[in-house]
């Protein structure tokens, strides 16, 4: 399945939902993230589906959360030292 075309429908009560997470981009992800917060704060869903959507969230947040880590680790701030020249310098520096 293409990460486009993976929403929060075919995520729910599904039970390679965490497979099919790992294939999520980032941006995605933060969509699918904000549609399950308003679907379980609607009052809407039953308890048991509330209980997947809480799951499949967390999920989610460590699946975003790895993303950031991982662009932060690639992230490089270029630097111009004293003599002009371009260098480039880990973020974390």
């Amino acid at each position: 399945m293409n990460s486009e075309n993976i929403g929060l429908e075919q995520l729910l009560g599904k039970k390679d939902a965490k497979k099919m997470l790992s294939k999520v981009k980032f941006e995605e992800g933060m969509a699918v993230l904000e549609e399950l917060v308003a679907k379980v704060e609607s009052g809407n869903m039953p308890l048991d589906h509330s209980v997947d959507a809480y799951e499949l969230a967390a999920e989610l947040v460590r699946h975003l959360r790895t993303l950031l880590t991982e662009a932060e680790g690639k992230l490089k701030i270029l630097q111009e030292n004293s003599s002009g020249e371009i260098t480039a310098k880990d973020s974390s520096q």
